[in-house]
């Protein structure tokens, strides 16, 4: 498995820092950026690269419901139910951030 810089990451002036808003490429209490995005659409490149590690966590979590469906038919009734409770909210809220927006 590969191993990344763990969420939650942040934009803050075009940078992508892991969960610290902080200025430029370091911030204050010692982290580094992790990316700054760059060319015209550096700002939208930016929150799509900070929403890459809870866009990660919701295909996992999404892909463990849609396999529980495949194992029998309590683990399926089990998935169903959740995806149902879920109605999409967590795919949702993470698209959002990934487009720069505010989700309910």
């Amino acid at each position: 498995m590969s191993r990344h810089t763990p969420g939650e990451w942040r934009v803050y002036n075009g940078w992508v820092h892991p969960g610290f808003d902080g200025p430029g490429p370091e911030t204050t209490n010692g982290d580094t950026a992790i990316c700054e995005p760059l060319g015209p659409d550096k700002e939208a490149n930016a929150h799509l690269i900070a929403a890459a590690p809870e866009l990660l966590e919701a295909l996992r979590w999404y892909a463990e419901q849609v396999e529980d469906l495949n194992r029998n038919t309590w683990a399926a009734e089990k998935a169903l139910g959740v995806l149902r409770a879920d109605r999409g909210k967590k795919a949702l809220a993470v698209i959002a951030k990934a487009k720069g927006e505010e989700h309910e």
